[in-house]
């Protein structure tokens, strides 16, 4: 486990820069919402979270501009 409390901070302000809730991160990621929060708070999260998370978040990016 790693606690990267300025990696939460950096995933809060991308998620909420797509829009997503933390519900639909969760989806995307496969993870519970409260793992998402946690996580954002800077809680210990698995080591390979955040590069799921962003990827995700890159997945979702991609598709928003596919849309416009």
């Amino acid at each position: 486990l790693i606690r990267d409390p300025a990696a939460g901070e950096a995933l809060r302000r991308a998620r909420e820069r797509f829009n997503l809730t933390q519900t639909e991160l969760a989806e995307e990621t496969g993870v519970s919402q409260m793992y998402i929060s946690l996580a954002e708070r800077g809680a210990p999260v698995r080591s390979d979270f955040y590069l799921l998370a962003f990827h995700a978040l890159t997945k979702v990016a991609e598709e928003q501009a596919c849309a416009k």
